[in-house]
Protein backbone atom coordinates (compact mmCIF):
# COMPACT_ATOMS: atom_id res chain seq x y z
CA UNK A 1 0.00 0.00 0.00
CA UNK A 2 1.34 3.40 -0.79
CA UNK A 3 1.03 6.44 1.10
CA UNK A 4 0.85 10.06 -0.65
CA UNK A 5 1.85 13.44 1.33
CA UNK A 6 2.30 16.63 -0.51
CA UNK A 7 2.96 19.51 1.52
CA UNK A 8 4.27 23.15 -0.10
CA UNK A 9 7.70 24.84 1.07
CA UNK A 10 8.91 21.74 2.77
CA UNK A 11 9.29 18.17 2.77
CA UNK A 12 7.68 15.20 4.46
CA UNK A 13 9.25 11.08 4.35
CA UNK A 14 8.14 7.88 5.60
CA UNK A 15 10.36 5.33 5.54
CA UNK A 16 9.47 1.93 5.08
CA UNK A 17 11.23 -1.65 4.72
CA UNK A 18 11.54 -3.36 1.96
CA UNK A 19 12.96 -6.91 1.39
CA UNK A 20 14.65 -8.97 -1.48
CA UNK A 21 16.64 -5.86 -3.50
CA UNK A 22 19.71 -5.16 -2.05
CA UNK A 23 21.98 -2.22 -3.57
CA UNK A 24 25.23 -1.35 -3.31
CA UNK A 25 26.68 2.07 -2.70
CA UNK A 26 29.08 4.37 -1.15
CA UNK A 27 28.96 6.26 1.98
CA UNK A 28 29.06 5.48 5.86
CA UNK A 29 29.00 0.90 5.87
CA UNK A 30 31.42 -0.91 7.77
CA UNK A 31 30.81 -4.85 7.17
CA UNK A 32 32.54 -5.36 10.71
CA UNK A 33 29.64 -3.82 12.51
CA UNK A 34 27.10 -5.97 14.37
CA UNK A 35 24.27 -3.43 13.95
CA UNK A 36 24.45 -5.06 10.14
CA UNK A 37 23.94 -2.58 6.91
CA UNK A 38 20.63 -0.97 5.96
CA UNK A 39 20.13 0.09 2.52
CA UNK A 40 18.08 3.16 1.41
CA UNK A 41 16.80 3.94 -2.16
CA UNK A 42 15.16 6.65 -2.90
CA UNK A 43 13.48 7.42 -6.07
CA UNK A 44 12.97 11.01 -7.35
CA UNK A 45 11.34 12.10 -10.28
CA UNK A 46 9.21 15.98 -11.49
CA UNK A 47 6.20 16.67 -13.16
CA UNK A 48 8.34 19.69 -14.38
CA UNK A 49 10.61 19.02 -17.99
CA UNK A 50 13.66 21.37 -16.40
CA UNK A 51 16.45 19.16 -14.52
CA UNK A 52 16.75 19.61 -11.29
CA UNK A 53 19.47 18.78 -8.57
CA UNK A 54 18.95 17.10 -5.36
CA UNK A 55 20.68 17.01 -2.29
CA UNK A 56 20.16 14.53 0.48
CA UNK A 57 22.63 14.49 3.61
CA UNK A 58 22.11 11.80 5.96
CA UNK A 59 23.02 12.22 9.50
CA UNK A 60 22.88 9.76 12.58
CA UNK A 61 20.01 10.77 14.95
CA UNK A 62 21.91 9.22 18.18
CA UNK A 63 25.67 10.41 17.14
CA UNK A 64 25.33 13.14 15.47
CA UNK A 65 27.80 12.88 12.78
CA UNK A 66 26.57 12.83 9.09
CA UNK A 67 26.68 9.33 7.55
CA UNK A 68 26.87 10.13 3.85
CA UNK A 69 25.56 13.02 1.74
CA UNK A 70 24.69 12.74 -2.45
CA UNK A 71 23.61 14.49 -5.15
CA UNK A 72 21.28 13.38 -8.02
CA UNK A 73 19.96 15.15 -11.41
CA UNK A 74 16.95 14.71 -13.20
CA UNK A 75 16.72 15.04 -16.47
CA UNK A 76 13.46 16.65 -17.76
CA UNK A 77 10.83 14.12 -16.46
CA UNK A 78 12.85 11.08 -16.49
CA UNK A 79 13.02 9.60 -12.82
CA UNK A 80 16.23 9.00 -10.65
CA UNK A 81 16.99 6.54 -8.36
CA UNK A 82 19.80 7.60 -5.40
CA UNK A 83 21.05 4.21 -3.37
CA UNK A 84 22.63 4.51 0.16
CA UNK A 85 24.26 2.22 1.92
CA UNK A 86 24.32 2.79 5.82
CA UNK A 87 24.69 1.01 9.50
CA UNK A 88 21.26 0.15 10.65
CA UNK A 89 20.30 3.28 12.53
CA UNK A 90 17.62 6.15 12.74
CA UNK A 91 18.89 8.75 10.58
CA UNK A 92 17.65 12.71 10.05
CA UNK A 93 17.43 13.24 6.28
CA UNK A 94 17.97 16.55 4.91
CA UNK A 95 16.88 17.34 1.33
CA UNK A 96 17.59 20.33 -0.90
CA UNK A 97 16.07 20.59 -4.35
CA UNK A 98 17.76 23.43 -6.80
CA UNK A 99 16.97 24.00 -9.92
CA UNK A 100 20.82 24.56 -11.40
CA UNK A 101 23.84 22.05 -10.76
CA UNK A 102 25.24 24.95 -9.36
CA UNK A 103 23.07 24.43 -6.43
CA UNK A 104 22.13 28.48 -6.10
CA UNK A 105 18.29 28.28 -6.98
CA UNK A 106 16.84 26.58 -4.31
CA UNK A 107 13.31 25.10 -5.07
CA UNK A 108 12.24 23.31 -2.14
CA UNK A 109 14.49 21.98 1.50
CA UNK A 110 12.93 20.20 4.21
CA UNK A 111 13.89 16.90 6.25
CA UNK A 112 12.70 13.69 7.35
CA UNK A 113 13.40 10.84 9.52
CA UNK A 114 14.24 7.11 8.03
CA UNK A 115 15.40 4.08 9.80
CA UNK A 116 17.45 1.34 8.54
CA UNK A 117 16.87 -2.22 9.16
CA UNK A 118 19.74 -4.64 8.84
CA UNK A 119 19.63 -6.65 5.16
CA UNK A 120 16.40 -4.56 4.13
CA UNK A 121 15.76 -1.60 2.13
CA UNK A 122 13.72 1.76 2.87
CA UNK A 123 12.39 3.16 -0.30
CA UNK A 124 11.14 6.53 -0.93
CA UNK A 125 9.58 7.78 -3.62
CA UNK A 126 9.88 11.94 -4.43
CA UNK A 127 7.72 13.89 -6.97
CA UNK A 128 8.45 17.49 -6.78
CA UNK A 129 6.16 19.91 -8.97
CA UNK A 130 9.00 22.81 -9.55
CA UNK A 131 8.65 26.29 -7.71
CA UNK A 132 4.63 27.88 -7.38
CA UNK A 133 3.69 31.14 -8.90
CA UNK A 134 5.57 33.80 -8.36
CA UNK A 135 8.76 31.63 -7.41
CA UNK A 136 7.23 30.83 -4.43
CA UNK A 137 8.32 27.08 -3.52
CA UNK A 138 6.80 24.56 -4.69
CA UNK A 139 5.63 21.15 -3.55
CA UNK A 140 7.16 17.75 -2.89
CA UNK A 141 4.96 14.58 -2.79
CA UNK A 142 6.63 11.87 -0.99
CA UNK A 143 5.55 8.10 -1.56
CA UNK A 144 5.98 5.44 0.77
CA UNK A 145 5.50 1.54 0.49
CA UNK A 146 6.75 -1.75 1.97
CA UNK A 147 7.41 -4.19 -0.38
CA UNK A 148 6.52 -8.14 -0.23
CA UNK A 149 8.59 -10.24 0.77
CA UNK A 150 8.95 -14.01 -0.73
CA UNK A 151 9.48 -16.13 1.81
CA UNK A 152 9.95 -20.04 0.38
CA UNK A 153 9.47 -21.95 -2.63
CA UNK A 154 7.64 -25.24 -2.89
CA UNK A 155 7.90 -27.52 -6.10
CA UNK A 156 6.16 -30.93 -6.83
CA UNK A 157 6.32 -33.29 -9.60
CA UNK A 158 2.79 -34.24 -10.69
CA UNK A 159 1.94 -37.64 -11.98
CA UNK A 160 1.31 -36.35 -15.85
CA UNK A 161 4.87 -35.25 -15.88
CA UNK A 162 4.14 -31.46 -15.07
CA UNK A 163 5.36 -29.62 -12.73
CA UNK A 164 4.39 -27.03 -10.16
CA UNK A 165 6.05 -24.08 -8.46
CA UNK A 166 4.87 -22.33 -5.66
CA UNK A 167 6.19 -19.33 -4.23
CA UNK A 168 5.17 -18.05 -0.53
CA UNK A 169 5.19 -14.48 -0.30
CA UNK A 170 3.32 -11.70 2.62
CA UNK A 171 2.54 -8.26 2.10
CA UNK A 172 3.38 -6.20 5.05
CA UNK A 173 0.09 -4.30 5.08
CA UNK A 174 -1.68 -8.01 3.88
CA UNK A 175 -3.12 -6.60 0.63
CA UNK A 176 -3.38 -8.45 -2.59
CA UNK A 177 0.04 -9.36 -4.71
CA UNK A 178 0.67 -10.12 -8.20
CA UNK A 179 2.84 -12.54 -9.47
CA UNK A 180 4.78 -12.22 -12.75
CA UNK A 181 6.87 -15.22 -13.90
CA UNK A 182 9.40 -15.62 -16.37
CA UNK A 183 12.58 -17.81 -17.38
CA UNK A 184 12.43 -21.61 -18.27
CA UNK A 185 9.43 -22.95 -19.47
CA UNK A 186 7.67 -19.50 -19.73
CA UNK A 187 7.52 -17.66 -22.73
CA UNK A 188 8.23 -14.23 -22.29
CA UNK A 189 7.04 -12.77 -19.12
CA UNK A 190 3.40 -13.60 -17.85
CA UNK A 191 1.54 -12.57 -14.58
CA UNK A 192 -0.57 -14.92 -12.92
CA UNK A 193 -0.87 -15.97 -9.29
CA UNK A 194 1.74 -17.95 -6.90
CA UNK A 195 2.02 -20.96 -8.37
CA UNK A 196 3.03 -21.84 -11.91
CA UNK A 197 2.60 -24.73 -13.77
CA UNK A 198 4.46 -26.38 -16.21
CA UNK A 199 2.70 -28.89 -18.31
CA UNK A 200 4.38 -31.91 -20.04
CA UNK A 201 4.82 -30.33 -22.92
CA UNK A 202 5.81 -26.86 -22.19
CA UNK A 203 9.11 -28.69 -20.18
CA UNK A 204 9.72 -30.86 -23.76
CA UNK A 205 9.86 -27.79 -25.44
CA UNK A 206 11.54 -25.93 -23.19
CA UNK A 207 14.41 -28.62 -22.62
CA UNK A 208 14.68 -28.98 -26.55
CA UNK A 209 15.74 -25.73 -26.78
CA UNK A 210 18.68 -26.45 -23.99
CA UNK A 211 18.95 -29.33 -26.48
CA UNK A 212 19.67 -27.20 -29.15
CA UNK A 213 21.85 -25.20 -27.73
CA UNK A 214 23.97 -27.89 -27.59
CA UNK A 215 23.50 -29.16 -24.05
CA UNK A 216 21.42 -32.00 -23.02
CA UNK A 217 19.58 -35.00 -24.96
CA UNK A 218 16.60 -36.04 -26.69
CA UNK A 219 16.09 -39.25 -24.85
CA UNK A 220 16.83 -40.83 -21.49
CA UNK A 221 16.94 -38.78 -18.33
CA UNK A 222 17.81 -35.11 -17.91
CA UNK A 223 19.25 -33.61 -14.34
CA UNK A 224 19.51 -30.45 -14.97
CA UNK A 225 19.71 -27.08 -13.17
CA UNK A 226 17.73 -24.45 -14.74
CA UNK A 227 16.34 -20.57 -13.78
CA UNK A 228 12.90 -19.03 -13.16
CA UNK A 229 12.70 -15.47 -11.88
CA UNK A 230 9.61 -14.66 -9.91
CA UNK A 231 8.52 -10.84 -9.25
CA UNK A 232 6.14 -10.09 -6.56
CA UNK A 233 4.29 -6.62 -7.04
CA UNK A 234 1.94 -5.00 -4.26
CA UNK A 235 -1.79 -3.04 -5.10
CA UNK A 236 0.50 -0.21 -4.90
CA UNK A 237 3.26 -0.93 -7.03
CA UNK A 238 6.26 -2.01 -5.23
CA UNK A 239 8.06 -5.24 -6.40
CA UNK A 240 10.25 -7.95 -5.10
CA UNK A 241 12.29 -10.22 -7.11
CA UNK A 242 14.09 -13.44 -7.02
CA UNK A 243 15.65 -16.51 -8.62
CA UNK A 244 14.11 -19.79 -8.43
CA UNK A 245 17.09 -22.57 -8.68
CA UNK A 246 14.90 -25.37 -10.37
CA UNK A 247 16.57 -28.62 -10.01
CA UNK A 248 14.99 -31.22 -13.03
CA UNK A 249 15.65 -34.90 -12.78
CA UNK A 250 12.90 -35.93 -15.47
CA UNK A 251 12.62 -38.90 -17.35
CA UNK A 252 11.86 -38.41 -21.33
CA UNK A 253 11.00 -40.73 -23.96
CA UNK A 254 12.38 -41.49 -27.44
CA UNK A 255 10.31 -38.81 -28.91
CA UNK A 256 11.66 -36.21 -26.54
CA UNK A 257 8.57 -35.68 -24.35
CA UNK A 258 8.28 -35.99 -20.63
CA UNK A 259 6.93 -39.35 -19.53
CA UNK A 260 6.47 -39.74 -16.00
CA UNK A 261 6.61 -38.87 -12.60
CA UNK A 262 10.40 -36.97 -11.79
CA UNK A 263 11.74 -36.17 -8.34
CA UNK A 264 12.76 -31.90 -9.52
CA UNK A 265 13.40 -29.47 -6.66
CA UNK A 266 13.45 -25.68 -6.63
CA UNK A 267 15.62 -23.54 -4.13
CA UNK A 268 15.04 -19.20 -3.93
CA UNK A 269 18.27 -17.55 -5.01
CA UNK A 270 19.33 -13.96 -4.10
CA UNK A 271 22.67 -14.12 -4.42
CA UNK A 272 22.87 -11.90 -7.80
CA UNK A 273 20.49 -9.40 -6.43
CA UNK A 274 24.17 -7.01 -6.23
CA UNK A 275 25.30 -7.45 -9.39
CA UNK A 276 25.21 -4.59 -11.73
CA UNK A 277 23.31 -5.94 -14.35
CA UNK A 278 20.34 -6.98 -11.99
CA UNK A 279 20.59 -3.67 -10.20
CA UNK A 280 19.68 -1.88 -13.65
CA UNK A 281 16.47 -3.81 -14.08
CA UNK A 282 15.60 -2.92 -10.64
CA UNK A 283 16.69 0.45 -10.87
CA UNK A 284 14.18 0.46 -13.90
CA UNK A 285 11.46 -0.64 -12.67
CA UNK A 286 11.60 1.98 -9.92
CA UNK A 287 11.73 4.49 -12.39
CA UNK A 288 8.69 2.50 -14.35
CA UNK A 289 6.68 2.59 -10.81
CA UNK A 290 7.56 6.76 -10.42
CA UNK A 291 6.19 7.77 -14.15
CA UNK A 292 3.26 6.16 -13.10
CA UNK A 293 2.97 7.77 -9.93
CA UNK A 294 3.40 10.94 -11.99
CA UNK A 295 0.70 10.38 -14.20
CA UNK A 296 -1.27 9.36 -11.41
CA UNK A 297 -0.40 12.95 -9.54
CA UNK A 298 -1.72 14.54 -13.45
CA UNK A 299 -5.18 12.66 -13.67
CA UNK A 300 -5.85 11.49 -9.57
CA UNK A 301 -9.19 9.34 -10.50
CA UNK A 302 -7.84 7.26 -13.16
CA UNK A 303 -7.06 4.19 -10.79
CA UNK A 304 -6.78 1.68 -13.21
CA UNK A 305 -5.18 2.92 -15.60
CA UNK A 306 -2.45 3.50 -12.46
CA UNK A 307 -2.83 -0.11 -11.65
CA UNK A 308 -2.58 -1.41 -15.64
CA UNK A 309 0.75 1.19 -15.76
CA UNK A 310 2.26 -0.99 -13.07
CA UNK A 311 1.30 -4.22 -13.86
CA UNK A 312 3.24 -3.34 -16.98
CA UNK A 313 6.33 -2.62 -15.05
CA UNK A 314 6.34 -5.73 -13.19
CA UNK A 315 6.33 -7.72 -16.29
CA UNK A 316 9.22 -5.40 -17.86
CA UNK A 317 11.38 -6.07 -14.65
CA UNK A 318 10.65 -9.85 -14.96
CA UNK A 319 11.52 -10.04 -18.98
CA UNK A 320 14.70 -7.71 -17.97
CA UNK A 321 15.35 -10.49 -15.04
CA UNK A 322 14.94 -13.80 -17.12
CA UNK A 323 17.63 -11.95 -19.70
CA UNK A 324 20.29 -12.02 -17.06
Amino acid sequence: MRTFTSILGGLVLVSSAVVGCNSSSSGGTDTQDPVGTGEAKIVVASQSSASSTVEITATDTASGDVAATQTITISGDKPGVLDLSLDASSYKLHIDTYADAAKTQLVASGNATADLIAGQTTEIHLVASGQGQNGSTGSITATVDVAPQINSVDVKNEADGSISINVSASDHENGSLTYFWSGFGVDGAVQGSSTLTLSASALASALASVNASGSGSASGSVNDTQNLTIVVQDSGGASTQATIKLDLSLSLSGSGSVSGQGSSTGSLDTSGSASASVQACLDAELSCAASCDLALLANPLDLDAHASCTAACGLTLASCQSAQ
